[in-house]
C-alpha cells in the first residue's frame, strides 16, 4: 500500500510510524497496569517492605504520566495538525521534551533498583559502582536532553541542534541497560548450587531478567539506529 504524501512529506514514514509506536506503547502500558494490579493483590506485596511497595506505586504513576504525555504529543500532531504536515517541523509541542525527561526519571528508578539488586547479589563494590555511575550519567544526559528541548519552538531546529546529544543519550542508556542486565545474569548463573529445584528457580530468574530488558533494549537500539542513520528507514 502506497504511503500518502502531502506537501512533499511522506506521512507513512512519519505520522504512520508515530501512530504504530503509540499503539505499541499503549499495549505495553496496559501490561504494566495488569502487573501492578496483580502485584498488589498478591501475598508478596504484603511481605515486601514499604520502600519496595512505594517504588512500584511510583513507577506506575510515572508510567501513567509518561503515557499521557505521549498521547498529548500524538494528539497535537495527528489531530490538531491534520492536513498541516508542515506543523511537524515548524512546531515543537511541550510534551515531546517532557517525554524525554520522563524517560530519564523512569531510568533512574529502574536502574537504581537493578543496581541495588546487583550489589546484593554480587557484593562487588567496583561492579556496583560502575552500575551506579552509568545510571547517574545516563539519567543526567537524558534529562539534560529533554530540558534543552524546551528552549526551542521549532522541531526541525531542535532536531538539528540536539541530534548529537540525542545519540549520546541513547548510547549511554543502551550501554547501562546491557551492562546491568549482563552482570545480573552472570551472578545469577554463578549462584547455581547443583540442587535441581534451586537451579530451576535461578534459570527462571535469568530468563526473566533477559526478557524484561530485551524489549526496552531492542527499542533503544532501533531508536539509536534510526537517529544515527535515518535513511535506512525511508522508502527507496
Amino acid at each position: 500500500m502506497a504511503a500518502f504524501s502531502l506537501a512533499g512529506i511522506d506521512l507513512g514514514s512519519t505520522l504512520g510510524v508515530t501512530f504504530l509506536g503509540v499503539a505499541l506503547s499503549s499495549m505495553i502500558y496496559g501490561i504494566t497496569c495488569l502487573q501492578t494490579f496483580i502485584y498488589y493483590r498478591s501475598p508478596r506485596a504484603k511481605t515486601d517492605g514499604a520502600i519496595l511497595r512505594s517504588l512500584v506505586a511510583t513507577v506506575f504513576l510515572c508510567e501513567s504520566f509518561h503515557q499521557v504525555v505521549i498521547l498529548h504529543a500524538t494528539y497535537h500532531y495527528l489531530i490538531l495538525g491534520f492536513a498541516r504536515p508542515l506543523s511537524l517541523i515548524t512546531t515543537l509541542v511541550w510534551s515531546l521534551p517532557m517525554e524525554t525527561i520522563m524517560n530519564g526519571i523512569l531510568s533512574l528508578l529502574l536502574f537504581s533498583f537493578l543496581t541495588h539488586r546487583l550489589w546484593l547479589l554480587s557484593r562487588h563494590a567496583y561492579l556496583s559502582a560502575c552500575g551506579a555511575l552509568l545510571t547517574v550519567v545516563s539519567v543526567a544526559v537524558t534529562t539534560a536532553y529533554g530540558i534543552r528541548g524546551f528552549r526551542y519552538c521549532n522541531l526541525f531546529q531542535a532536531e538539528k541542534v540536539l541530534r548529537t546529544h540525542g545519540i549520546l543519550s541513547l548510547s549511554i542508556s543502551l550501554g547501562a541497560d546491557l551492562f546491568i542486565s549482563t552482570s545480573l545474569c552472570y551472578y545469577l548463573h554463578r549462584s547455581r548450587t547443583g540442587w535441581r529445584k534451586s537451579d530451576d528457580i535461578i534459570t527462571k530468574l535469568i530468563a526473566l531478567t533477559i526478557t524484561t530488558g530485551m524489549l526496552t533494549t531492542l527499542c533503544k537500539l532501533v531508536d539509536l539506529i534510526a537517529e544515527k542513520s535515518p535513511a535506512l528507514f525511508r522508502d527507496k
